[in-house]
């Protein structure tokens, strides 16, 4: 098992967070904490996934509800280079439906400097 790492930092008026690792659901409260410090810096956040090698279901419905409480506030989430197996596995239970998705970083910030939605 990887231990999971989460690493933030501030782009202006947003944040790239990194998430590194296996995200277990005892290793929910991890993201939950970073998470909560980051919302209170900034609603526009953008999830990097390209080290990410796990992530279960409660997990997800943590970053759905990071997403609404962003977008509550005129903000947005932005998941970003994500590794095929858990891309393939987010698009079979709708994830970018609900969430943006991108395959490159170049893609994530140039959506959330201009506003792409």
């Amino acid at each position: 098992m990887s231990d999971l790492k989460v690493s933030d930092k501030l782009m202006g008026d947003y944040a790239i967070v990194k998430i590194s690792g296996e995200l277990y659901p005892k290793m929910v409260s991890v993201l939950d904490a970073k998470m909560g410090e980051i919302l209170e810096k900034t609603k526009r956040i953008i999830l990097d996934f390209s080290h990410l090698e796990y992530i279960c279901s409660a997990a997800v419905g943590y970053i759905v509800a990071y997403n609404n409480q962003a977008s509550d506030a005129g903000g947005r989430v932005i998941v970003t280079e994500v590794n095929q197996k858990i891309k393939k596995i987010l698009e079979i239970i709708g994830f970018p439906r609900m969430i943006d998705m991108t395959d490159s970083m170049d893609e994530a910030v140039d959506m959330m400097q201009n506003d792409i939605l």
